[in-house]
């Protein structure tokens, strides 16, 4: 059996700082962690994913011990990935739910002390009417430019302020209490440490000064996350891993933009790299033609969705199923889900239905299977061979521009005089199209049909940088060309 993502029963399997006693643990000596750190340490090479390289890196103290070793030379492979990640490891975060689960592990340390309890009781009163003072609309929204109905935009922060500060004395306040505290057990240490960080978390995103930073604030399921992020994080890459490390070596398939690096490396202030492009190993002539239509109806039109099902099923027929359907939306995915699944004979699945791997063993195994998914389905999904025989992407996968940190960035560069949409969203859109139709073609031997059913590409001005960007292939506007095609390669496809 899988367990999912969000399955709370990870909280009491994983190793974070706001739970473990580090050198007072009765365990420490036995604890996998540890034992990884010290192999980690006598390693000459380790391997790790960017998450934790990231999350290392971002440290700003070492309570208790940081998980990686320096190091001189680092290769980041999937280095098209580094912005975001990075900007979401040096930023900070605070939640209704982190909140309540500190208040939760308290009580446990604590259980036969009233009077010690008493001042969480007061955090989490306090927490309960400060994250209730945010709209309760779900979604991501800036803070410190939250949109009001008559199209201008206010900071809430502001709006929320009385809250904030009734909150922020309650954790000093047990902060302070259990600090002065001479015999607390050494769980208690993790939740000092758990509780500073909620203050330095706060303060941080209450700061009304600092516009390196982007504020925004997201309800979902499980309640209010606040978020801090840097606009900029060429600046923090400079100092944290540049300065420090003699070699870095970025490296990924979709690094280039329009056949250069131009946006890479401004993205993250790389000054004067050695560069090299070399030439794919896959033959894409031969292996894959790509679809893109022309006479079709643009992505606002009403008339838009109907052929992009009639497309979808008329591709489906010619590889007979064994297809990914790569959606810039959940709700673009979902329409187009219900729409085929009483028009079509082949077994579709869909993202959410299962967990990512299992869903993705399930597509390998089911004869003729067809897959819609979204984002998290455009990289790092291999699936070779057969049961993959066509990718097929709804429209041109731009970024929302309301997303707070998308919208700090572009709002950034339009202050520097700058066009944004061809600096950045143009640029992020094209490799994450080149992400998205890397799916297909996965070794030498793949054959497969490739579609992008937004007529933008062959219509707008920058469509073109967009075909340059991507591997050298026949390009067709008629559907009568990719079934001959698929016709040709009848004992592959």
């Amino acid at each position: 059996s899988w367990m999912r993502d969000d399955d709370s029963l990870w909280r009491n399997l994983d190793a974070r700082s706001d739970t473990c006693a580090g050198h007072k643990c009765s365990f420490y000596d036995q604890c996998y962690v540890t034992r990884m750190r010290q192999r980690a340490l006598e390693a000459d090479l380790i391997v790790v994913n960017h998450a934790l390289f990231f999350a290392n890196l971002a440290l700003e103290s070492d309570e208790i011990g940081h998980v990686l070793p320096g190091f001189s030379v680092l290769i980041l492979d999937e280095a098209h990935e580094v912005e975001d990640i990075a900007a979401q490891h040096f930023g900070k975060q605070i939640s209704n739910y982190q909140v309540e689960e500190f208040c939760r592990n308290f009580r446990k340390v604590f259980s036969d002390s009233l009077e010690s309890t008493h001042p969480v009781d007061q955090v989490q009163a306090s927490s309960t009417a400060f994250f209730n003072s945010f709209p309760g609309l779900r979604g991501r929204y800036s803070l410190n430019l939250y949109p009001q109905s008559d199209g201008t935009t206010m900071d809430l922060r502001a709006e929320v302020l009385d809250s904030f500060q009734r909150f922020r004395q309650s954790l000093s306040g047990l902060y302070h209490s259990m600090e002065q505290q001479t015999d607390r057990p050494a769980e208690a240490d993790p939740l000092i440490r758990n509780l500073d960080q909620m203050r330095v978390t706060l303060e941080a995103i209450f700061d009304l000064e600092n516009s390196e930073n982007v504020y925004w604030f997201e309800n979902r399921a499980r309640g209010v996350f606040l978020h801090v992020n840097p606009i900029e994080i060429a600046p923090i890459l400079q100092q944290k891993l540049f300065s420090r490390a003699d070699t870095t070596i970025f490296t990924s398939a979709t690094l280039t933009t329009h056949n250069n690096f131009e946006y890479f490396k401004e993205r993250l202030g790389i000054q004067e790299p050695k560069e090299v492009i070399t030439p794919s190993e896959f033959n894409y002539l031969e292996q894959t033609m790509l679809y893109i239509p022309g006479s079709f109806p643009e992505p606002r039109s009403d008339h838009y969705l109907p052929r992009v099902i009639h497309d979808i099923q008329e591709i489906l027929g010619m590889t007979q199923g064994y297809a990914f359907l790569l959606f810039t939306s959940f709700s673009q995915m979902n329409r187009v889900y219900e729409a085929l699944r009483e028009e079509i004979p082949f077994p579709l699945l869909r993202q959410g239905e299962l967990p990512k791997n299992q869903l993705l063993e399930t597509f390998r195994d089911t004869p003729h299977a067809v897959l819609c998914a979204t984002s998290s389905f455009w990289q790092g999904v291999d699936v070779q061979g057969d049961a993959l025989r066509a990718v097929i992407i709804d429209k041109l996968p731009f970024l929302v521009p309301t997303e707070p940190l998308v919208a700090a960035r572009i709002n950034r560069l339009e202050k520097e005089g700058a066009n944004s949409f061809l600096r950045y969203s143009v640029p992020k859109a094209i490799i994450t199209l080149k992400q998205g139709l890397g799916r297909l073609i996965r070794s030498r031997r793949d054959r497969g049909v490739l579609a992008v059913l937004d007529s933008r590409l062959r219509t707008r001005s920058y469509g073109k940088l967009f075909i340059e960007s991507l591997p050298k292939c026949v390009i067709t506007d008629k559907l009568d060309a990719l079934r001959d095609f698929c016709r040709k390669n009848a004992s592959n496809i």
